[in-house]
């Protein structure tokens, strides 16, 4: 489960995102020009391509350790 958000979501809802892979953290990467970021997936790159995918450019794009919850 990967989830693009551009505005505060519901903590229920980030949990949700957490429980789909790591249980206790969720991987994120962050379109810094679009002020938007890709939330889950196994990996970062996951949510980079979907990122990618809806309009983002790589150069605006970064990636974060896992957010333990």
């Amino acid at each position: 489960m990967i989830k693009v958000i551009d505005k505060k979501i519901d903590k229920h809802i980030l949990m949700e995102i957490c429980d789909a892979h790591f249980k206790t953290m969720v991987k994120f990467v962050v379109d810094i020009k679009l002020k938007k970021m890709g939330v889950g997936g196994e990996l970062h790159s996951d949510a980079e391509e979907l990122l990618i995918n809806e309009g983002s450019n790589q150069k605006n794009i970064f990636g974060r350790k896992p957010l333990s919850l």
